[in-house]
């Protein structure tokens, strides 16, 4: 049996873009779906929102929403959610991202097979050119390199596929991680000895942050959880990081400057300059140089 765990924290309007998605989705075995309540229900903006869950009732196989509201974070949610799913076989999406078609047939096979499965992220779809200008797609073509320093490839928790009896093997998500829980997951499973298998034929649309502030604050907080990542590791093989190489990392910023000229330099340099910052950050809060 295949588990669909989708963690939510607000914007239920999204959530329910997500949900329509998989109406449309068939599959070969047993599946579920269950959506974890991270706070959405208390959100006061959208209250009837949370009520039009109820129509995927009849519409998705076993769906049910399970309350998680000791904490908030996308590993503790996910957790709740495995905890409360009956599937041999795990399958997360997030709430505001979409699955392609076929997604949930093509995880079905791929989870037959592997233990540990990277769906393929599409970012035409559901981003401006804002938003494009932002980012880039990780996740495209393969699994995602680590390259500060280099370490083991990792995968996305969009799309993200593992098989039950490797996650309890790992101890599910660490929930010390509030953001990068799916790096650190797809890490301690390749330690254990599990492979990391891209499957091209399941694809998802993700969803950028579609304000400069937005992206910045995010970007901030992946540079601060890749400073523990870098902690925590470190012990298990990753290399040192050189103290010049931080410091030109942040001299880098003064260089592009010039990016700020044009108004789609914006999106870019805040979104690096965050993420840098946020190293900075992170080597203070978790006591390590880290940048």
């Amino acid at each position: 049996m295949l588990s669909v765990i989708i963690q939510c924290a607000s914007r239920v309007d999204l959530l329910i873009e997500q949900l329509d998605a998989l109406t449309t989705m068939e599959c070969t075995e047993p599946w579920e779906v269950l959506v974890v309540d991270n706070g959405f229900s208390k959100d006061a903006k959208a209250p009837n929102r949370a009520a039009e869950l109820g129509r995927f009732v009849e519409a998705l196989p076993s769906f049910r929403v399970v309350e998680a509201a000791e904490r908030q974070g996308a590993g503790y949610a996910r957790n709740v959610g495995v905890a409360a799913s009956r599937g041999d076989k795990l399958a997360f999406l997030d709430a505001d991202d979409v699955a392609g078609d076929g997604w949930l047939a093509a995880m079905s096979r791929a989870l037959a097979k592997h233990d540990l499965v990277a769906s393929r992220w599409d970012i035409e779809r559901l981003n401006g050119p804002q938003g494009l200008a932002a980012r880039k797609n990780g996740q495209a073509t393969g699994v995602r390199h680590y390259d500060h320093p280099k370490y083991l490839d990792h995968a996305g928790g969009c799309g993200l596929g593992v098989s039950r009896a490797a996650f309890l093997a790992v101890g599910g998500f660490d929930e010390e991680f509030l953001l990068l829980e799916d790096t650190d997951l797809t890490w301690r499973l390749q330690l254990a000895g599990y492979r990391l298998t891209f499957e091209p034929r399941a694809m998802v649309h993700i969803r950028f942050r579609q304000t400069n502030h937005a992206s910045f604050k995010q970007a901030f907080g992946y540079g601060k959880y890749n400073v523990l990542l870098y902690k925590r590791y470190r012990p298990h093989g990753m290399p040192e990081l050189e103290i010049n190489e931080g410091l030109c990392s942040l001299l880098k910023h003064m260089k592009h400057l010039i990016w700020l000229v044009q108004p789609r330099g914006w999106p870019p340099y805040l979104r690096s300059l965050g993420y840098t910052l946020g190293r900075a950050g992170g080597s203070v809060a978790f006591l390590i140089w880290g940048i």
